[in-house]
């Protein structure tokens, strides 16, 4: 299916709820229930191995694992800080060497708030909502934050902060009725919009991109992988701000029934 860009205004969200102290800053504090249900994710959802004879041409770049691997991977947040509109990621000193194209994040205090992707390098960012979630509260884990049943019908949120972005993970414990996600995206900084080989790119005024958002991939639990097809149909700006609807869906054509969703917002060096 294909997607949409309609610009229009944006709302304003409440900034994070006060957390433990650390530094005399605010954090989002370690949730005992939060780290049991990551753990039983990474447990149920494993992307499954090729299996010989299997042709992906996509995967020449990244190769399909050998064995059974978690489809959350490993958390590299050292903590959450207050930030001005939510929980600021403070990735580890470690993961954030070598990377050339670093991002800042700041995730929302409820699913329902905006997630903020800043390109450090240019100061450029986006805002995107995943609309129809939930003002349910995030709790922090292992370097991730979830957000538990923030679609309702026991369908989580995840999101993995990194020093290039973020992974955000929709876990679908069923097949839902409706197989799509819309995400409303604040493109307010942003001078232009390209769309090159299904990845949308985030332009500067000299038309550099800055940030990128990749497809949706579906990755079911040991099974096959489902891919999303991603389109963009830009509209004129409103004068005030400038926001965007884009939505991405499953492929009708290999269904699949328990599964997680990811994208990847990050800068535009960073791998998809």
């Amino acid at each position: 299916g294909l997607g949409a860009v309609a610009l229009a205004g944006c709302s304003a969200e409440a900034g994070p709820r006060e957390g433990a102290g650390h530094d005399g800053a605010h954090v989002l504090a370690e949730s005992p229930a939060a780290q049991a249900r990551v753990a039983a994710l990474r447990a149920q959802f494993r992307i499954a191995p090729r299996t010989r004879g299997e042709a992906d041409p996509l995967r020449r770049l990244h190769p399909w694992p050998s064995k059974p691997l978690p489809v959350l991977g490993a958390g590299v947040v050292e903590r959450f800080e207050a930030g001005d509109h939510g929980w600021r990621a403070v990735v580890h000193e470690s993961a954030r060497r070598g990377v050339q194209k670093r991002a800042r994040v700041e995730l929302p205090a409820r699913a329902d708030g905006a997630v903020r992707v800043t390109d450090e390098t240019s100061g450029m960012g986006v805002a995107f909502a995943l609309e129809g979630a939930r003002a349910v509260s995030g709790a922090a884990a292992e370097g991730l934050v979830v957000y538990e049943g923030a679609l309702g019908g026991g369908v989580d949120v995840v999101h993995r902060a990194h020093a290039e972005g973020t992974e955000d993970y929709l876990v679908f414990e069923r097949r839902p009725d409706r197989e799509e996600l819309r995400y409303r995206v604040d493109v307010s900084t942003v001078a232009g919009l390209r769309l090159v080989s299904n990845v949308l790119e985030f332009l500067d005024a000299e038309g550099t991109p800055r940030l990128r958002v990749g497809t949706c991939s579906a990755e079911p639990v040991i099974d096959s992988r489902s891919k999303v097809v991603l389109g963009v149909r830009p509209t004129r700006p409103s004068a005030a701000s400038r926001c965007g609807t884009e939505r991405c869906r499953w492929d009708e054509r290999r269904g699949v029934h328990r599964a997680t969703s990811r994208r990847r917002w990050h800068a535009s060096s960073a791998a998809l």
